[in-house]
C-alpha cells in the first residue's frame, strides 16, 4: 500500500464515520468481511461479525446509540495490502483499527483494539 492511498483510505474513512454515513462507510468492505472488536465481544456471543450485511447491521446499531461520534485521526501505519489506523474518539479514548485488503482493494479483515491504559 502506497503512502498516498492510505492517507485516501484513513481520510475517507474517518470523514464517513464523522459524517455518520453508513453506505460510505460500508463501500470500503468486502462483501465477505470479517470484522472482530472488543466493543462487539461486549454486544455479540463471540465479538464476531461475519459479512458486510452483518456489518452493516451492528454499525447502523451503533451509530443510533452514539449520538455525538467523531473519530480524530493520530496516525497511519501501512504494511503489506494492509494498514493501521491510530484514532482517538468523541470521549478521547484512543483505538487502533487494521485493515487488510483484498485483490479488490475493499477490507477483507478488520480488527479493532481499544488503548489500555494502568490504573
Amino acid at each position: 500500500m502506497t503512502p498516498e492511498a492510505a492517507q485516501q483510505f484513513a481520510q475517507d474513512w474517518i470523514a464517513a464515520w464523522n459524517a455518520r454515513d453508513l453506505p460510505r462507510i460500508m463501500a470500503h468492505y468486502a462483501e465477505d468481511v470479517h470484522f472482530r472488536s472488543p466493543t462487539a465481544q461486549n454486544l455479540l456471543e463471540d465479538g464476531r461479525v461475519e459479512g458486510k450485511q452483518a456489518l452493516e447491521t451492528y454499525w447502523a446499531k451503533a451509530l443510533a446509540l452514539i449520538e455525538h461520534l467523531h473519530f480524530e485521526l493520530i496516525d497511519i501505519f501501512t504494511g503489506h495490502d494492509s494498514l493501521t489506523l491510530h484514532y482517538r474518539n468523541q470521549t478521547g479514548a484512543e483505538a487502533c483499527e487494521t485493515f487488510l485488503f483484498n485483490a479488490d482493494g475493499k477490507v477483507a479483515y478488520s480488527i479493532a483494539a481499544y488503548l489500555v491504559r494502568e490504573g
